[in-house]
């Protein structure tokens, strides 16, 4: 009885995420936060964002409770040259959840996390997140 209890209470965990803000900000041209929704398949993005030099943004995170809300992924793109980006990098559930109340920073060689006073790191491993 216990076991069918905690089998049918998993599904809401899958969606029980944190929600919250972050600030961040770039200096090194455009940059657009899209939300991706990794529950499903295929994986789509159910809510984008741009951030340009000249100003720092604070994201309400999820961006969209379309989707998967809060349990979404988040993704960075920069580098565009036209319309193309020319990296991303991908920022899992834990992650996103991670770098709520975090002040951030897009720059060249990674997201300068101001709060940790160095380079965001992955919260699990510890190794610096890159692109």
């Amino acid at each position: 009885m216990l076991c069918l209890l905690l089998l049918s209470l998993t599904p809401f965990g899958a969606f029980a995420q944190s929600s919250g803000t972050f600030t961040l900000s770039t200096s090194s041209g455009c940059i657009v936060l899209s939300q991706v929704a990794t529950l499903t398949s295929p994986y789509s993005i159910t809510q984008s964002r741009p951030i340009c030099p000249g100003g720092g943004a604070t994201i309400n995170w999820p961006l969209t409770s379309g989707g998967n809300g809060a349990a979404s992924s988040l993704a960075i793109y920069a580098g565009f040259q036209g319309s193309a980006p020319g990296c991303m990098m991908p920022l899992s559930q834990m992650q996103a959840m991670y770098i709520l109340g975090r002040m951030l920073e897009w720059r060249a060689d990674g997201i300068w996390d101001s709060t940790a006073n160095g380079l965001l790191r992955d919260p699990t491993s510890f190794e610096v997140l890159t692109w």
